[in-house]
């Protein structure tokens, strides 16, 4: 399922990159550029892009294989400034007039653009080792969001919200970049050989694509219900948003005893999506080793049932689950093996996310669990970072395999 987020966390991260980027001065400008020219030690050129800019199609499409040339290509428009360490630290754009300062650090790539009149656009990318995490780029004229999805260190899809204003210079542009706000999905698939084949692009919109991807297949109750949760429905979506929103308010309001440790949604009824009860652990609260994943034995369980409460009867959440209720009620074709219902699924790939802001520990992850621990140890796996699952298996706390 392509990783969405709520409307509130794309909003969050332009909002706060636009805020950077018109804070940048001419002077803040000049002193990037000369201080990442000062830093080039070799220039280079490419065909195919450069790795390790943020790029997460020249870095899929580029494998193991160097890019570099020792001499510009005939239409080279790209010339590649190199630091001691081998790491691309400032582009000069021929064609654009401009350069592209390159920052790294251990999760983070960030690149400005820059020209005499200042800093035009920043892309700032968040990483988990090599994978991407979410990108967020704002420059003069829109901005864009993704996530990304991973089938452990290979790439799967990402899911990209942006938005271009009008030019009425320019009287047509590709459907991926028509003024206005695009939504769409990347996914990739492979080669036998492991080897990128291709990247498939869906425009969520369907009036402004002029051959729109087939709906999913109407079950036989008569709702298009996509059990696999590649695609959500509206009233799934509608329920994902208001949940993952009313919890990270409510931990907002009411946070648990210590530093944010781990989340769990326990869910009963794959047609009664508010059927379910929640479950914050804070460093402050007393559990068993062996009852690490298990919340009704937790120290804390009268708390979290409060929290329950609170959130469930919340307007929207109430509303949401209202609405999606009947739609899964139709759906007949219900997986053997019981994984969480798309919506449940949502709200736990978006959480880790969603409290980015939250104080918490680094082995903090969430996870559905089917009743006691059933599908916990695979929705966690799907849902969080690697390196929050590498820190649980290191404190010997994964849940069980059930």
């Amino acid at each position: 399922m392509p990783n969405r987020v709520p409307a509130s966390t794309y909003e969050r991260a332009v909002s706060e990159l636009r805020d950077e980027l018109q804070g940048f001065t001419v002077q803040d400008a000049v002193g990037l550029r000369s201080s990442a020219l000062a830093a080039v030690t070799d220039w280079r050129w490419s065909k195919l892009g450069a790795p390790g800019i943020g790029d997460y199609e020249t870095d899929l499409r580029l494998g193991n294989r160097s890019p570099w040339l020792e001499t510009p290509p005939p239409d080279d428009n790209e010339h590649y400034g190199l630091d001691a360490g081998g790491r691309v630290r400032i582009i000069q754009r021929r064609i654009q007039g401009n350069v592209q300062v390159v920052e790294h650090s251990p999760t983070r790539v960030r690149s400005l653009i820059i020209d005499d009149t200042g800093v035009l656009g920043i892309d700032d990318v968040h990483l988990d080792g090599a994978r991407y995490v979410s990108s967020v780029a704002v420059n003069t004229h829109g901005w864009s969001f993704g996530s990304f999805e991973y089938d452990g260190d290979r790439f799967r899809s990402v899911w990209i919200v942006s938005y271009v204003e009008a030019d009425p210079d320019d009287p047509y542009t590709p459907p991926s970049y028509a003024p206005g706000v695009t939504v769409m999905t990347r996914t990739a698939s492979y080669g036998a050989n492991g080897r990128l084949r291709k990247l498939t692009t869906v425009l969520e919109d369907p009036s402004a694509d002029p051959s729109p991807p087939s709906a999913p297949a109407v079950m036989d109750g008569g709702e298009d219900v996509d059990v696999t949760g590649a695609m959500l429905t509206a009233e799934e979506d509608a329920f994902a948003d208001a949940l993952t929103r009313a919890i990270v308010a409510d931990l907002g309001a009411h946070p648990p005893n210590g530093t944010l440790a781990r989340f769990v949604l326990r869910w009963f009824e794959w047609r009664d999506p508010g059927y379910l009860t929640l479950h914050a652990l804070g460093t402050g609260d007393e559990y068993a080793h062996e009852d690490a994943w298990l919340p009704l034995e937790w120290s804390n369980l009268d708390d979290e049932l409060e929290r329950t409460q609170r959130v469930l009867e919340r307007a929207e959440v109430a509303q949401a689950s209202a609405n999606l209720g009947p739609i899964y009620e139709l759906v007949e074709d219900i997986p053997d093996e019981h994984p969480p219902p798309p919506a449940i699924r949502a709200v736990i790939k978006g959480l880790p996310q969603a409290l980015a802001a939250a104080p918490r520990t680094d082995y903090f992850a969430v996870a559905a669990s089917h009743f006691e621990a059933y599908g916990m140890l695979d929705s966690l796996q799907a849902s969080n970072p690697r390196a929050a699952i590498d820190a649980l298996a290191a404190r010997d706390e994964l849940p069980p395999d059930e």
